[in-house]
């Protein structure tokens, strides 16, 4: 399962982290940095339009507006074998009564990204470690066809850990 990174070492142009946490502040906006990391054998990522922040207490959605170094669907990020890869994920801003929050990819298919239970800190600027959830075989060999099926409820609907549907 995905984590939280609470001290995170990123590695990063000097001065960009203050540049984000400044935008973020400024435009109200969620900063999202993921992490990969690849054992063995390489894996592929992929963000999709459908990812979001679910406020866990209120009805409140924040969308994805913006991302770096992670490819779109329908396409590919290749992570290769024994490395760190790094991304960028930019929300819409949360509610300022938001205390916590649950990341969604919300998509017709297996592993998507999910972090569950998010605190909110003064900055929103957030350092996320994927790694755990990607490791199966089928972030692992994507040679295989998937056959997709898209849900018949709304797209966001949000069941949290704590038995609420958004």
């Amino acid at each position: 399962m995905a984590h939280i990174i609470f001290t995170p070492s990123p590695v990063m142009l000097p001065g960009l982290m203050q540049e984000l946490e400044s935008y973020a502040s400024q435009e109200g906006q969620v900063i999202i940095h993921g992490v990969c990391r690849a054992n063995e054998i390489p894996i592929f990522i992929r963000i999709w339009p459908t990812t979001y922040l679910f406020d866990q207490h209120s009805s409140h959605i924040s969308e994805l507006v913006h991302f770096e170094k992670i490819s779109a669907f329908p396409a590919w990020t290749e992570v290769k074998s024994h490395l760190d890869f790094g991304f960028t994920l930019v929300f819409t801003g949360l509610p300022k009564s938001c205390v916590s929050f649950d990341l969604q990819e919300v998509i017709p298919q297996v592993n998507g990204f999910y972090v569950a239970s998010i605190t909110r800190n003064k900055t929103d600027v957030y350092f996320l470690d994927f790694s755990d959830g990607l490791q199966t075989k089928e972030r692992k060999v994507m040679t295989e066809v998937f056959f997709i099926s898209f849900p018949t409820t709304s797209p966001l609907q949000h069941q949290s850990p704590h038995n609420k549907t958004y």
